[in-house]
């Protein structure tokens, strides 16, 4: 079922068989919009009439970019319609529930019929009247269906949009609004009818994701005023607080709570002073309901909107005033009160201290604070994949810290990534995803590997495996096979994979194996049972790569040399070996000292500066091989 099918009774109030033309628009333009919208939908001229006389009478309160109908497709039109019905509908409801509820908490109330109204659209009829439904059934209804509900129709619908974002990524955003949403905008529309754009500007919006921020918009007294007069409102923060508190639900990195703040970079790294102008005659989802202006030391200007994100308004990039103008007309004549002040002498003795402060293993114990250790990044900017002490610098860092990081722009290590937790890696393939998508099996380092290992890549996986798995390099016929991590192709492919596919390519007269390691990065895999169709191996060898072998390497009768340094999590050796009969020489030297050796195999063994030599007898030692029924 089409969601814009939902409430067709908006447009059998609207329409009545007729051509209804609204008062601000003239027959031209209606005629213009009908044959503009027909070909993109099977609604007759009347129900396009409709729709766009109810479109009219929202416009106003819309974002002022979305007030343009000429600009819009009509899916976009009617989704808007059918939204602020839905809305409406929200609100008319909610008197008559009280009153057939009455005891049952207000604020609680409002959330579950908002809550109700955002699964309305997939709702079977016969489902919809939430009058029928006693306030409880309503909570033990939202608390089993709603979360599965709305994420698989979420899903299917920004599928269905072909969003150019990645499944993990459309999990995220998903699972974060769901996640947040007893914080979102009461006036937002349900999910089901946003785009992919306004869901991932809205949760952007929200600062860090995992704070719970009390909503103190209206409360400014502690922050000095620069002009209050015309609803315009201008305020001068004195820090990050202080920032903070002047959000309004809007994504400027000064105004996050958590680690995604920026405040002492922007303000003590760049020397920009920081003014908020709040327009209160706007709507508060407008974008322009509240900017920032950031004054460069010589008096250069710029400006950062609701959306954060759009071109020149995101605070990047220096702007004419009359372009700032443009954007917030009641700024005009105003320029004069957005001055730069320089830092202060505790600011640039600040600034100084932490630029000046190298970090030798824990940022929190050597500055006193999580606080201090924030400032330090921020203020510092280090990139710790450079430094030989980074790892354990990132490791003792809280979640919030490690956020703080990846605020910065900053990359991980392989360690780095083992040693993040699952919120922290959300965060960072919020941000890489994309990118790694693309890349080719010679392109990963060591470090996207490891990501791509990682719990939450765990359907990624199964895609690139599909990919990288022509991307496989032959294996020569020579007799000899090696791999080399992370250096080869193979070698990648195995570290994320396993031997199974590698071993497939391996010819049967191969005589000799050698696989080793050697980046910081652990990598412990089984060992497949296909070795054992190599009856021509004559020398293996395995380094830091093997938590276990299978017992069919007893096929392998004509093994003479098997080295397996660096594997602590090889914990035993199989039976098997007890009948490789032609092994003269056998080493496991630095992996786990508790493996457990096949009693037939060390009765033969003579230990040997880190090797045995293995001595059957010649009885066994003259067939090179078991005997076998």
């Amino acid at each position: 079922m089409e969601l814009i099918k939902v409430l067709t009774s908006v447009i059998k109030e609207n329409t009545n068989g007729k051509r209804v033309v609204s008062e601000a628009m003239s027959e031209k333009v209606i005629k213009f919009l009908i044959d503009k919208f027909k070909p993109t939908t099977r609604d007759t001229e009347e129900q396009i009439t409709a729709v766009i006389n109810a479109f009219e009478k929202y416009k106003n309160g819309l974002p002022q970019d979305q007030r343009d109908i000429t600009k819009l497709t009509y899916t976009i039109v009617k989704n808007i319609v059918l939204s602020k019905e839905i809305k409406k509908q929200e609100k008319s409801i909610f008197k008559k529930y009280m009153e057939a509820n009455k005891g049952s908490d207000k604020n609680a109330v409002k959330l579950a019929l908002r809550k109700f109204y955002e699964l309305f659209p997939i709702l079977p009829i016969n489902q919809r009247d939430v009058l029928k439904m006693p306030y409880l059934k309503l909570v033990e209804f939202l608390q089993s269906k709603f979360n599965t509900m709305l994420t698989s129709a979420a899903l299917k619908k920004f599928k269905d949009d072909k969003v150019n974002v990645t499944p993990e990524q459309l999990i995220y955003y998903v699972s974060t609004y769901l996640d947040l949403y007893h914080r979102l905008p009461a006036n937002l529309p349900p999910l089901l009818f946003m785009s992919f754009d306004e869901l991932e500007h809205t949760l952007d919006g929200m600062g860090d994701l995992t704070d719970d921020i009390k909503d103190t918009k209206d409360d400014y007294s502690d922050i000095e005023t620069i002009y209050d007069d015309d609803n315009l409102l201008i305020f001068k923060p004195s820090g990050k607080e202080q920032c903070i508190k002047l959000a309004n639900g809007r994504s400027w990195c000064i105004s996050k709570s958590g680690g995604g703040n920026m405040y002492y970079n922007y303000r003590l790294g760049n020397n920009l002073t920081i003014y908020y102008v709040i327009d209160k005659d706007k709507p508060f989802g407008d974008l322009n309901y509240s900017v920032v202006i950031l004054v460069e030391p010589y008096g250069g200007k710029r400006i950062a909107d609701g959306q954060n994100m759009s071109g020149g308004y995101s605070g990047h990039r220096r702007e004419d005033w009359s372009t700032i103008v443009g954007k917030v007309p009641k700024l005009k004549g105003k320029e004069h009160l957005f001055v730069a002040d320089p830092l202060s002498s505790a600011e640039q003795k600040v600034l100084n201290d932490y630029k000046n402060t190298t970090i030798n293993k824990d940022a929190i114990k050597e500055l006193g604070s999580e606080q201090a250790a924030e400032m330090w990044l921020e203020l510092s900017s280090p990139d710790l994949t450079y430094r030989t002490n980074g790892n354990e610098i990132y490791r003792n860092f809280t979640e919030n810290l490690k956020n703080k990081y990846l605020g910065l722009g900053m990359d991980l290590t392989a360690e780095m990534i083992n040693d993040s937790e699952p919120s922290v890696l959300k965060y960072y393939a919020a941000r890489k995803l994309q990118g790694l998508m693309t890349k080719s099996l010679s392109q990963l380092n060591d470090a996207d590997i490891a990501f791509i290992n990682s719990p939450i890549m765990r359907d990624n996986k199964k895609k690139l495996r599909e990919k990288f798995s022509g991307q496989l390099a032959g294996v020569s016929s020579s007799g000899y096979v090696g791999l080399e991590y992370p250096k080869d192709d193979n070698s990648k492919y195995v570290a994320l994979f396993g031997f199974d596919d590698f071993f497939k390519h391996i010819p049967t007269n191969t005589t000799m194996i050698q696989m080793e390691n050697t980046s910081k990065t652990p990598i412990a895999l089984d060992l497949p049972e296909s070795i054992g169709k190599l009856t021509e191996l004559k020398t293996l060898i395995i380094d830091n790569m093997v938590k276990s072998i299978p017992e069919s390497i007893g096929n392998c009768t004509k093994l003479k040399f098997i080295n397996l340094p660096n594997n602590p999590q090889l914990e035993s050796i199989p039976e098997a070996f007890g009948e490789l009969y032609c092994l003269n020489f056998f080493s496991t030297e630095h992996s786990n000292p508790n493996m457990r050796i096949p009693a037939k195999l060390e009765e033969y063994m003579t230990e040997d500066e880190g090797f045995w030599f293995i001595n059957f007898p010649p009885e066994l030692k003259k067939h090179c091989g078991p005997i076998r029924s």
